[in-house]
Protein backbone atom coordinates (compact mmCIF):
# COMPACT_ATOMS: atom_id res chain seq x y z
CA UNK A 1 0.00 0.00 0.00
CA UNK A 2 1.08 3.62 -0.43
CA UNK A 3 0.66 6.44 2.05
CA UNK A 4 0.66 9.41 -0.30
CA UNK A 5 0.69 13.10 0.45
CA UNK A 6 -3.11 13.28 0.51
CA UNK A 7 -3.20 9.96 2.45
CA UNK A 8 -4.98 7.92 -0.19
CA UNK A 9 -3.96 4.29 -0.50
CA UNK A 10 -3.19 2.10 -3.47
CA UNK A 11 -3.45 -1.60 -2.47
CA UNK A 12 -2.07 -2.81 -5.83
CA UNK A 13 1.55 -2.92 -4.72
CA UNK A 14 3.87 -5.29 -6.52
CA UNK A 15 6.54 -7.04 -4.51
CA UNK A 16 9.56 -5.99 -6.56
CA UNK A 17 8.43 -2.54 -7.62
CA UNK A 18 11.01 -0.04 -6.35
CA UNK A 19 9.96 3.26 -7.93
CA UNK A 20 7.87 5.13 -5.37
CA UNK A 21 5.15 7.64 -5.92
CA UNK A 22 6.39 11.18 -5.44
CA UNK A 23 6.30 12.18 -1.78
CA UNK A 24 4.68 8.85 -0.87
CA UNK A 25 5.40 6.36 1.90
CA UNK A 26 5.27 2.72 0.94
CA UNK A 27 4.35 0.15 3.59
CA UNK A 28 4.70 -3.54 2.91
CA UNK A 29 4.24 -6.58 5.13
CA UNK A 30 6.55 -9.50 4.45
CA UNK A 31 4.86 -11.37 7.30
CA UNK A 32 2.48 -10.75 10.20
CA UNK A 33 -0.29 -9.10 8.18
CA UNK A 34 -3.50 -11.13 8.41
CA UNK A 35 -1.70 -13.81 10.44
CA UNK A 36 -0.42 -14.24 13.99
CA UNK A 37 3.31 -14.85 13.47
CA UNK A 38 6.23 -14.09 11.12
CA UNK A 39 6.15 -10.33 11.73
CA UNK A 40 8.20 -8.19 9.35
CA UNK A 41 7.15 -4.74 8.17
CA UNK A 42 8.91 -2.55 5.63
CA UNK A 43 8.53 1.23 5.46
CA UNK A 44 9.90 3.16 2.47
CA UNK A 45 10.19 6.84 1.76
CA UNK A 46 12.25 8.37 -1.05
CA UNK A 47 13.80 4.96 -1.70
CA UNK A 48 15.03 4.60 1.89
CA UNK A 49 13.92 1.56 3.91
CA UNK A 50 13.10 1.05 7.58
CA UNK A 51 12.41 -2.47 8.87
CA UNK A 52 10.30 -3.13 11.97
CA UNK A 53 10.61 -6.63 13.47
CA UNK A 54 11.89 -9.80 11.84
CA UNK A 55 10.23 -12.94 13.17
CA UNK A 56 9.44 -16.46 12.07
CA UNK A 57 6.24 -18.45 11.68
CA UNK A 58 5.54 -21.89 13.06
CA UNK A 59 4.29 -24.98 11.24
CA UNK A 60 1.17 -26.39 12.85
CA UNK A 61 1.19 -29.82 11.22
CA UNK A 62 3.48 -32.23 13.06
CA UNK A 63 4.19 -34.30 9.97
CA UNK A 64 5.89 -31.38 8.21
CA UNK A 65 9.67 -31.62 7.91
CA UNK A 66 10.07 -27.87 8.38
CA UNK A 67 9.45 -26.44 11.85
CA UNK A 68 9.89 -22.74 11.09
CA UNK A 69 8.63 -20.44 8.36
CA UNK A 70 11.10 -17.68 7.51
CA UNK A 71 9.86 -14.54 5.71
CA UNK A 72 10.78 -14.09 2.06
CA UNK A 73 13.75 -11.70 2.18
CA UNK A 74 14.20 -11.39 -1.60
CA UNK A 75 12.93 -7.82 -1.81
CA UNK A 76 15.14 -6.69 1.07
CA UNK A 77 18.22 -8.41 -0.34
CA UNK A 78 17.63 -6.91 -3.77
CA UNK A 79 17.52 -3.45 -2.14
CA UNK A 80 19.82 -3.92 0.86
CA UNK A 81 21.84 -0.81 0.06
CA UNK A 82 18.68 1.23 0.73
CA UNK A 83 18.00 -0.23 4.21
CA UNK A 84 18.78 2.42 6.84
CA UNK A 85 17.88 0.63 10.06
CA UNK A 86 16.00 -2.17 11.78
CA UNK A 87 13.86 -1.77 14.90
CA UNK A 88 12.53 -4.58 17.11
CA UNK A 89 9.41 -4.02 19.22
CA UNK A 90 9.86 -6.89 21.72
CA UNK A 91 11.50 -10.26 22.27
CA UNK A 92 8.95 -12.84 21.14
CA UNK A 93 10.13 -15.39 18.59
CA UNK A 94 7.69 -14.21 15.93
CA UNK A 95 9.35 -10.80 16.11
CA UNK A 96 13.08 -11.63 16.48
CA UNK A 97 13.80 -15.22 15.39
CA UNK A 98 14.18 -14.27 11.71
CA UNK A 99 17.18 -12.05 12.46
CA UNK A 100 19.80 -14.85 12.33
CA UNK A 101 18.57 -15.63 8.82
CA UNK A 102 18.55 -12.01 7.57
CA UNK A 103 21.37 -10.10 9.28
CA UNK A 104 24.29 -12.21 7.98
CA UNK A 105 23.19 -11.22 4.47
CA UNK A 106 23.18 -7.49 5.25
CA UNK A 107 25.86 -4.93 6.09
CA UNK A 108 27.07 -5.64 9.63
CA UNK A 109 27.11 -1.87 10.26
CA UNK A 110 23.34 -1.65 9.74
CA UNK A 111 21.87 -0.02 12.88
CA UNK A 112 19.82 -2.47 14.97
CA UNK A 113 17.62 -1.19 17.80
CA UNK A 114 15.76 -3.27 20.39
CA UNK A 115 14.39 -3.05 23.95
CA UNK A 116 16.65 -4.29 26.75
CA UNK A 117 15.37 -7.87 27.14
CA UNK A 118 14.86 -8.34 23.41
CA UNK A 119 18.43 -7.16 22.78
CA UNK A 120 19.79 -9.80 25.16
CA UNK A 121 17.73 -12.54 23.51
CA UNK A 122 18.84 -11.41 20.05
CA UNK A 123 22.50 -11.44 21.09
CA UNK A 124 22.13 -15.08 22.14
CA UNK A 125 20.59 -15.99 18.80
CA UNK A 126 23.22 -14.17 16.77
CA UNK A 127 26.07 -15.78 18.70
CA UNK A 128 24.76 -19.16 17.58
CA UNK A 129 25.37 -18.19 13.94
CA UNK A 130 28.71 -16.57 14.69
CA UNK A 131 27.53 -12.98 14.26
CA UNK A 132 28.80 -10.31 16.64
CA UNK A 133 26.34 -7.49 16.20
CA UNK A 134 26.12 -4.30 18.22
CA UNK A 135 22.53 -3.68 19.34
CA UNK A 136 21.43 -0.25 20.50
CA UNK A 137 18.95 -0.46 23.39
CA UNK A 138 15.78 1.63 23.26
CA UNK A 139 13.21 2.61 25.88
CA UNK A 140 10.09 4.74 26.02
CA UNK A 141 12.16 7.94 26.08
CA UNK A 142 14.22 7.08 23.01
CA UNK A 143 14.11 9.25 19.92
CA UNK A 144 15.63 7.95 16.69
CA UNK A 145 16.36 9.49 13.32
CA UNK A 146 16.70 6.73 10.74
CA UNK A 147 16.97 8.17 7.27
CA UNK A 148 13.79 10.18 6.66
CA UNK A 149 11.98 8.45 9.55
CA UNK A 150 11.67 9.99 13.02
CA UNK A 151 10.80 7.37 15.64
CA UNK A 152 9.52 7.51 19.19
CA UNK A 153 8.16 4.76 21.43
CA UNK A 154 5.23 3.89 23.69
CA UNK A 155 5.57 1.25 26.42
CA UNK A 156 2.80 -1.36 26.38
CA UNK A 157 1.94 -4.34 28.57
CA UNK A 158 2.53 -7.74 27.02
CA UNK A 159 3.45 -11.27 28.09
CA UNK A 160 7.13 -10.36 27.82
CA UNK A 161 8.65 -7.26 29.47
CA UNK A 162 9.98 -4.35 27.43
CA UNK A 163 7.39 -4.23 24.66
CA UNK A 164 6.91 -1.04 22.65
CA UNK A 165 4.76 0.52 19.99
CA UNK A 166 6.54 2.68 17.43
CA UNK A 167 5.53 6.14 16.25
CA UNK A 168 6.88 6.60 12.72
CA UNK A 169 6.89 10.23 11.59
CA UNK A 170 7.57 11.05 7.96
CA UNK A 171 7.38 14.29 5.95
CA UNK A 172 3.96 13.21 4.64
CA UNK A 173 2.29 11.73 7.70
CA UNK A 174 2.48 10.03 11.09
CA UNK A 175 2.05 6.28 11.42
CA UNK A 176 1.30 4.47 14.69
CA UNK A 177 2.84 0.99 14.47
CA UNK A 178 1.16 -1.04 17.19
CA UNK A 179 2.77 -4.42 17.82
CA UNK A 180 1.42 -6.95 20.35
CA UNK A 181 -0.14 -5.39 23.44
CA UNK A 182 -2.72 -5.79 26.17
CA UNK A 183 -4.53 -3.32 28.39
CA UNK A 184 -3.85 -4.95 31.75
CA UNK A 185 -4.22 -2.71 34.81
CA UNK A 186 -2.62 -5.32 37.10
CA UNK A 187 0.30 -6.67 35.03
CA UNK A 188 2.43 -9.48 36.41
CA UNK A 189 5.95 -8.21 35.79
CA UNK A 190 5.82 -4.97 33.87
CA UNK A 191 4.19 -1.59 34.18
CA UNK A 192 0.86 -0.59 32.68
CA UNK A 193 0.60 0.51 29.07
CA UNK A 194 1.25 4.22 28.57
CA UNK A 195 -2.35 5.02 27.73
CA UNK A 196 -2.00 8.75 28.45
CA UNK A 197 0.93 8.90 26.03
CA UNK A 198 -1.16 7.12 23.41
CA UNK A 199 -3.92 9.71 23.88
CA UNK A 200 -1.44 12.57 23.56
CA UNK A 201 -0.08 11.14 20.33
CA UNK A 202 -3.62 10.71 19.03
CA UNK A 203 -4.45 14.33 19.84
CA UNK A 204 -1.34 15.46 17.99
CA UNK A 205 -2.56 13.61 14.92
CA UNK A 206 -2.07 10.12 13.53
CA UNK A 207 -2.64 9.54 9.83
CA UNK A 208 -2.44 5.75 9.85
CA UNK A 209 -2.83 3.09 12.55
CA UNK A 210 -1.34 -0.37 12.07
CA UNK A 211 -2.33 -2.37 15.13
CA UNK A 212 -2.31 -5.83 16.60
CA UNK A 213 -5.92 -7.02 16.41
CA UNK A 214 -5.72 -10.59 17.70
CA UNK A 215 -9.10 -11.72 19.08
CA UNK A 216 -10.61 -8.30 18.40
CA UNK A 217 -13.69 -10.03 16.99
CA UNK A 218 -14.60 -11.10 20.53
CA UNK A 219 -16.82 -8.81 22.59
CA UNK A 220 -15.75 -7.64 26.04
CA UNK A 221 -12.27 -7.20 27.43
CA UNK A 222 -9.26 -9.36 28.17
CA UNK A 223 -8.78 -10.60 31.73
CA UNK A 224 -5.63 -9.71 33.62
CA UNK A 225 -2.65 -12.02 33.28
CA UNK A 226 -2.81 -12.46 37.05
CA UNK A 227 -5.83 -14.72 36.53
CA UNK A 228 -3.42 -17.35 35.18
CA UNK A 229 -1.61 -17.61 38.51
CA UNK A 230 -4.94 -18.06 40.27
CA UNK A 231 -5.73 -20.91 37.87
CA UNK A 232 -2.34 -22.50 38.56
CA UNK A 233 -3.03 -22.26 42.27
CA UNK A 234 -6.42 -23.95 42.00
CA UNK A 235 -5.02 -26.82 39.97
CA UNK A 236 -1.75 -27.48 41.72
CA UNK A 237 -3.03 -27.56 45.29
CA UNK A 238 -4.86 -30.86 44.68
CA UNK A 239 -2.32 -32.32 42.26
CA UNK A 240 -0.42 -35.21 43.82
CA UNK A 241 1.87 -35.97 40.90
CA UNK A 242 3.73 -33.88 38.38
CA UNK A 243 2.14 -30.63 37.22
CA UNK A 244 2.79 -29.61 33.59
CA UNK A 245 2.68 -26.07 32.25
CA UNK A 246 2.98 -25.38 28.52
CA UNK A 247 3.35 -22.03 26.79
CA UNK A 248 5.55 -20.38 24.20
CA UNK A 249 9.15 -20.20 25.34
CA UNK A 250 9.34 -16.40 25.46
CA UNK A 251 6.19 -15.91 27.59
CA UNK A 252 8.26 -14.70 30.52
CA UNK A 253 5.34 -13.56 32.66
CA UNK A 254 3.74 -17.00 32.40
CA UNK A 255 6.96 -18.65 33.56
CA UNK A 256 7.16 -16.23 36.48
CA UNK A 257 3.67 -17.16 37.63
CA UNK A 258 4.36 -20.88 37.33
CA UNK A 259 7.55 -20.47 39.38
CA UNK A 260 5.69 -18.43 42.01
CA UNK A 261 3.06 -21.13 42.52
CA UNK A 262 5.64 -23.92 42.50
CA UNK A 263 7.62 -22.15 45.24
CA UNK A 264 4.50 -21.68 47.37
CA UNK A 265 3.84 -25.43 47.25
CA UNK A 266 7.48 -26.50 47.68
CA UNK A 267 7.59 -27.92 44.16
CA UNK A 268 10.75 -28.32 42.12
CA UNK A 269 10.72 -26.64 38.72
CA UNK A 270 12.13 -28.50 35.73
CA UNK A 271 12.42 -26.71 32.39
CA UNK A 272 12.08 -28.89 29.30
CA UNK A 273 13.23 -27.57 25.94
CA UNK A 274 16.34 -25.72 24.78
CA UNK A 275 14.45 -22.56 23.85
CA UNK A 276 12.69 -22.39 27.22
CA UNK A 277 15.95 -22.92 29.08
CA UNK A 278 17.66 -20.17 27.10
CA UNK A 279 14.89 -17.60 27.61
CA UNK A 280 14.69 -18.27 31.35
CA UNK A 281 18.48 -18.08 31.65
CA UNK A 282 18.59 -14.71 29.87
CA UNK A 283 15.60 -13.35 31.83
CA UNK A 284 17.25 -14.32 35.12
CA UNK A 285 20.55 -12.77 34.06
CA UNK A 286 18.77 -9.52 33.17
CA UNK A 287 16.83 -9.46 36.46
CA UNK A 288 13.39 -10.17 35.04
CA UNK A 289 12.93 -13.52 36.82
Amino acid sequence: MFLTKNLRFNPEIKKNKTDLQTEGVRIASLGGFGSVTQNLFVYEYQKQILIIDCGVGFVEKKNQKTELIVPDFDYLLQNKDRIKGLVVTHGHEDHIAGLPFLLPKLDNNLPLYAPRLAAALIEEKLEEVGLNKKIKVIDSESRLEIGPFSLSFVYVTHSIPDTFHVIVKTPVGTIYHGSDFKFDWTPVMSRQSEVAKMALIGNQGVDLLLSDSLRSERAGYTLSEQMVEESFEREIKDCRGRFFVTTISSNVSRWQQAINVAAQHQRKVVLVGRSVEKVVEVAQKMGYL
